[in-house]
C-alpha cells in the first residue's frame, strides 16, 4: 500500500495540536472563570504537562494570568489562573435613525462602557461618518486603556445606508 493510499498517514502539526490545546483551556477558564491546571486537565482529558505548557503560553501572551493558590490541601499548591484584565475587549456599534450607540466589553462579557452619540441630519453622511468615527475613538480610548487590545468590533445598521 503506498503511503497517500493509507488513511491518516500524516500526524497533525505541532502547532495544530497547540492550538488545540490553548483553545481547549481558555474554554474551561470561559466556562468556569477560575481554574487550576490539574483541574483543566481533568476537565478535558489532556494530560497534565501539556496543560501546564498550554497555560503557560497563554500567560506569556497576556492572556492568562496567576491570580492566587489554593491553600489547605495536602500536596503541591495549585495556583489558580483566570483571563487576564488586559486580555483584550470586544466593541458593538449600533447605528440607527437615533444616532450610533457603543458597548464595550471585556472577553468575559461584562460591559465596561456603553456611550450614545446622539442623531446627524437625514442624509448628512459625513456627520454620520464624524459621529462614528467619534464614537469609536472615545471607545478606544477608554478600552485599551482598560482592558489592552480591541479584538473583534460588530456593527449593526438598522436601516439600508441608502434606500
Amino acid at each position: 500500500m503506498a503511503r497517500s493510499d493509507r488513511p491518516f498517514s500524516t500526524l497533525p502539526r505541532h502547532g495544530l495540536l497547540r492550538e488545540i490545546t490553548d483553545r481547549a483551556v481558555m474554554h474551561e477558564v470561559f466556562r468556569r472563570g477560575r481554574i487550576t491546571r490539574a483541574e483543566v486537565a481533568a476537565d478535558t482529558g489532556i494530560s497534565k504537562p501539556t496543560i501546564s505548557a498550554a497555560i503557560a503560553r497563554l500567560e506569556a501572551s497576556g492572556m492568562l494570568c496567576a491570580t492566587g493558590a489554593r491553600t489547605g490541601r495536602r500536596g503541591r499548591v495549585a495556583t489558580y489562573y483566570e483571563l487576564a484584565a488586559a486580555a483584550g475587549w470586544v466593541l458593538a456599534l449600533d447605528v440607527d435613525h437615533d444616532g450610533v450607540h457603543t458597548r464595550s466589553g471585556d472577553l468575559a462579557g461584562t460591559v465596561f462602557d456603553g456611550h450614545d452619540h446622539g442623531p446627524v441630519a437625514q442624509g448628512d453622511v459625513a456627520g454620520m461618518v464624524r459621529r462614528i468615527r467619534a464614537a469609536v475613538r472615545r471607545s478606544l480610548r477608554i478600552g485599551v486603556a482598560q482592558h489592552g487590545q480591541l479584538r473583534t468590533v460588530a456593527l449593526s445598521v438598522a436601516n439600508a445606508v441608502h434606500p
